[in-house]
């Protein structure tokens, strides 16, 4: 299948699914919401059977295995990260408690300043 037959196919298949998406979502009684849901009940063990081949392969992928791993690493740096954040905002409070840290806290943000800051003209 040349790529220009996989995007129509893939417009064909994403325009079906939208249509029988809004029929059984929507919230008036469309007509066609009986026989879409008779159909997909008819054919609900071949649909499975599809679906639990796809994921299966999918799964096997080492690409998908990678994009897990990566998906969750990240979710779990996130986490401990959000997690530090409390921490950190607690010691930085009871640093800015203690007035002779807070005063090396005052100094040393002025020595970045100073260092950084562009002579006058």
């Amino acid at each position: 299948m040349t790529t220009l037959e996989k995007k129509i196919n893939d417009s064909i298949t994403a325009a079906f699914q939208e249509a029988i998406g809004k029929v059984l979502t929507d919230s008036y009684h469309s007509p066609l919401k009986p026989m879409i849901v008779e159909v997909v009940d008819g054919r609900k063990q071949e649909l499975k059977a599809i679906m639990s081949d796809v994921l299966g392969k999918l799964i096997a992928t080492e690409q998908f295995k990678n994009d897990v791993a990566d998906a969750f690493l990240h979710k779990v740096a996130r986490t401990l990260v959000d997690q530090m954040d409390g921490s950190v905002k607690q010691a930085a409070e009871q640093m800015r408690q203690d007035p002779t840290i807070k005063a090396q806290m005052v100094l040393a943000i002025k020595g970045i300043i100073d260092s950084h800051a562009k002579p006058q003209v």
